[in-house]
């Protein structure tokens, strides 16, 4: 496993460069089956590998991949000492501009990266505040409530949770 996680970790520092779509899809699906195993471990190595500037670059609203980068973003900052590392490598901005997309998945993702960074992280809340984040979940937040479809509802606890956690110094992860 910790191998295959090293393999899977170079071949996608390669592959994020050459944007081979299928490899990268299949080493992002490798990293969001390794934190399910292995949570702590997996976000040491992915910090320790230098890997999380480049998920900026795969944050992009062409990116076909941006909902599994953000729900390896939001995996990786359920850990305490990876939330100023996500903000260090400049993945603030590149999700609340995914904050814009029409796409229920990757709003989902999206929301649970943000929240995990700004779950007790003054430098994740201040990152979210100076890149508008939390205005355009409230933005979000007002025309779900004006739509009743059971669809909504898991998006708006993770936005509602997202907020809390911005506005919290003590909040819950979801």
């Amino acid at each position: 496993m910790a191998d295959n996680l090293s393999d899977t970790l170079k071949k996608l520092k390669i592959t994020a460069v050459d944007r081979t779509e299928d490899s990268l899809e299949g080493c992002l699906d490798c990293l969001l089956q390794a934190l399910a195993q292995n949570n702590m471990e997996t976000s040491e190595k992915i910090q320790a590998s230098g890997i999380l500037q480049l998920f900026a670059s795969l944050l992009t609203p062409q990116s076909s991949f941006k909902a599994k980068v953000a729900n390896i973003i939001a995996e990786v900052a359920k850990n305490e000492f990876m939330r100023i590392p996500c903000v260090d490598a400049g993945l603030i901005s590149p999700l609340v501009q995914l904050l814009n997309s029409k796409d229920q998945e990757v709003l989902l993702q999206t929301g649970r990266a943000l929240g995990n960074i700004c779950y007790d992280s003054h430098e994740g809340r201040s990152a979210v505040d100076q890149a508008g984040g939390a205005q355009i979940v409230i933005d979000h937040l007002r025309s779900l409530c004006s739509i009743t479809d059971p669809a909504n509802e898991k998006l708006l606890t993770v936005f509602c949770g997202m907020l809390m956690n911005y506005s919290n110094e003590n909040g819950k992860q979801n």
